[in-house]
């Protein structure tokens, strides 16, 4: 299995560096905050989903650290993390804060 390096942002939390991308669009990078609860999601700001294209084809339910429930567009994405692409499932959403939040398991099974 490959070495991925990541860093640390200014809140010190883990962050390695993505490709995202609607399904036939370019590719964007971004440092995206590394969130071990995974859910197999990528969560991107609003403004950021809309510059990419990603258009929303589906809902899920989720719920927040706050206890919230909220139900979330979701629309369809390439992720790539070093020199692998998967499909993947993004969702854009004010709550992130202006970060990219990337939800998935860094297992080579998963991943």
């Amino acid at each position: 299995m490959a070495t991925l390096r990541g860093s640390l942002d200014s809140s010190r939390s883990p962050v390695v560096t993505i490709a995202v991308s609607a399904p036939s669009g370019p590719s964007t990078f971004f440092d995206a905050v590394i969130d071990t609860g995974f859910t197999g999601f990528v969560q991107v700001p609003e403004l950021r989903a809309q510059e990419l294209g990603l258009t929303p084809r589906t809902a899920s339910e989720t719920q927040y650290p706050d206890g919230r429930i909220d139900t979330i567009p979701l629309a369809w994405a390439r992720v790539t993390l070093g020199a692998v692409t998967r499909p993947s499932s993004a969702w854009s959403s004010s709550e992130s804060f202006g970060k990219l939040w990337f939800y998935q398991s860094l297992t080579a099974q998963s991943f």
